[in-house]
């Protein structure tokens, strides 16, 4: 099953959640745990992990997006 990449719940009120910075392009394979992206609440950089071994096969969201808890921002596709 592949790994969604997900905006996890972080509890920071009305504060606006970005993307501000991709570390791994699309077709770049990824190891689960590995640093794919960053997000940005108020003066807090939060680092998103890989769910899962395999390849980032796509971003939903460009960098510097406001995005929202729970939103998806990409998809790793699981080796066989």
């Amino acid at each position: 099953m592949d790994g969604i990449v997900v905006v996890p719940k972080l509890g920071m009120g009305s504060i606006p959640i970005h993307l501000s910075l991709w570390l791994v392009p699309t077709g770049v394979v990824v190891m689960q745990g590995d640093r794919i992206a960053e997000l940005v609440i108020g003066n807090v950089v939060v680092d998103l992990e890989s769910p899962a071994n395999g390849v980032l096969f796509q971003h939903f969201v460009d960098e510097d997006e406001q995005v929202q808890e729970g939103q998806k921002l990409a998809i790793v596709k699981v080796a066989p």
